[in-house]
């Protein structure tokens, strides 16, 4: 999947009809993060911490899309330049097209996983992101704005 910033901003984004019904933006993304999240949670207590980054991916797929939510995954992003683009990201995880997702399986969180996160979020124009780390008896996540 090829995914670009798009026009108009996070209110292009919104379903129609969505902001007459009081669902802002920041609501949308606050919803996705927890089922994100909560689904995270049941992926880890099924799976536990022994498996690889790719096998809680195709995990938490198949639990997002379960409950109909949108997961699309390895999304690239272009990276542009002066209108060109000069370089390309690619996420594990785009969900709702609201909130990137990248999972690891290490036992910590990183100073370099969050900085991988934010450069996806820079490169997809996407405001949040999600960085679940399976990898550790407890599911570790961090909330990158």
């Amino acid at each position: 999947m090829q995914a670009t910033s798009k026009p108009g901003g996070p209110r292009a984004l919104l379903p129609s009809g969505a902001l007459r019904h009081g669902l802002t933006p920041d609501l949308l993304e606050d919803r996705t993060c927890s089922e994100v999240i909560d689904a995270s949670f049941v992926v880890h207590e099924a799976l536990g911490s022994a498996h690889d980054a790719a096998t809680y991916l195709n995990a938490l797929t198949v639990e997002l899309l379960g409950r109909g939510i949108a997961a699309h995954r390895s999304a690239t992003f272009s990276v542009l330049y002066r209108g060109r683009v000069v370089g390309s990201f690619h996420a594990d995880l785009l969900v709702d097209e609201r909130v990137l997702v990248q999972v690891k399986a290490d036992a910590a969180i990183t100073s370099g996983h969050r900085t991988d996160t934010l450069r996806g979020l820079a490169a997809g124009g996407v405001r949040l992101g999600l960085l679940m780390c399976f990898g550790a008896p407890e599911l570790f996540f961090a909330r990158i704005l």
